[in-house]
């Protein structure tokens, strides 16, 4: 479970005067997995790009997940492995990422005058959605 967390830096930039964003994309980013005991410690950016090339929000911070030391371990293996988290711990990691860019970032925009980045969804980690399989050609 998410135990806590740090914002290490932050950074806006707003690039012209007149303002024209045409949509809002979000990046979630892990940059490092690392096992303290029974935590581990994911560094992640996340950036908010108001497009096309109008303002960009990044927010880097680390996220604290606790558990049996056996699953920490084997996660942190597993990234070493693949640069990929399991997905329970994955979906936890980006739900407090974005609660995180959400509150900081409403600030950030508030600071170069953009509207402020918020997502009201809950991320849920599913399988790749199937074509059709019982759909024929012709």
């Amino acid at each position: 479970m998410i135990t806590g967390g740090n914002v290490k830096r932050v950074s806006a930039e707003r690039k012209n005067e007149k303002f024209e964003t045409k949509g809002l994309a979000m990046n979630i980013g892990i940059l490092d997995v690392k096992r303290k005991g029974k935590t581990l410690i994911i560094r992640y950016a996340h950036t908010a790009t108001y497009e096309p090339d109008e303002a960009t929000l990044t927010i880097e911070g680390e996220i604290f997940y606790e558990d049996e030391e056996k699953k920490i371990r084997e996660a942190e293996e597993a990234w070493s492995k693949t640069k990929t988290l399991q997905k329970d711990i994955a979906e936890q990691v980006l739900n407090a990422t974005t609660v995180t860019a959400t509150a900081v970032g409403t600030l950030l925009a508030f600071a170069i005058s953009v509207p402020a980045p918020i997502v009201t969804q809950k991320y849920s980690i599913g399988d790749k959605p199937q074509q059709d399989a019982g759909r024929q050609a012709g």
